[in-house]
Parts: structure tokens; sequence; C-alpha cells
């Protein structure tokens, strides 16, 4: 029997009967290549369960979630908004750590970090 997918001639190869119609496959692989539906959302093809919604086939409740949610208009200043993203010059200023001396916003190291020996067995200064 021939696969119908790779063509290969395999001693043992199946049938899957779906219906009226018989097809042959020499591997799983194969036969989820020819049988398995694809998510909508994603394209990913469904193996398993997966999700139905109104007749159609997602890989996950994400991606259903994300194709199925009702559609809002998106404003005139949240459009600007993303266009605009990334802006070409960082701001001017910073979220205040700048001015903060290094020692004050990293956390003292526990002491047994701070006394440990080097490799050279010398102490750590």
């Amino acid at each position: 029997m021939h696969c119908e997918v790779c063509g290969s001639d395999y001693h043992k190869a199946f049938r899957v009967i779906i219906g009226d119609t018989t097809r042959i496959f020499d591997s799983f692989e194969c036969a989820i290549h020819a049988l398995a539906p694809r998510c909508e959302h994603c394209d990913l093809r469904v193996i398993g369960h997966g999700v139905e919604v109104e007749g159609r086939i997602f890989c996950s409740n994400h991606c259903a979630a994300t194709e199925t949610a009702p559609r809002r208009e998106r404003d005139p200043v949240e459009i600007a908004s993303e266009d605009s993203f990334p802006a070409s010059d960082p701001p001017a200023w910073t979220a205040g750590a700048a001015n903060v001396p290094r020692a004050q916003v990293t956390p003292a190291l526990p002491r047994r970090l701070q006394t440990a020996p080097r490799r050279s067995g010398k102490p750590r200064p």
C-alpha cells in the first residue's frame, strides 16, 4: 500500500476510514498532515481536542478568545500613539535612580558572600 501523502510503499501502512472514504498512510505524521484541521487564528495543526466555537476550530482557548472577541473601534489618539511608538528619542528623564549612589540602589550582599574566599584562598577585601 502506498501512502497518499509521501508516496512511500511501507509494509506497515494503515487505513483511516472516514464515512465512505478510505485513506492510506504510512505514519501518523502523514495522517496528521492530511487530516488534522488548522487553527483559524495561528494556523497550527490541531492535534487533540482543540476548541470549537461557532463551527470554527482553534488550537487553544487563547486563540479562540482572540479571534472571536468583538472588535472595537480604535480612536484617533490610540492610533496616533501606536504609530509613534517607539519614539525616535528616549525621554530626557529617568525613573529617579540616576542620581542615587549605586550602593543605595543595589542591596548589600549577605555576610557569607562578602567574606567568601577567592579561588586563590585569599579572603575578599
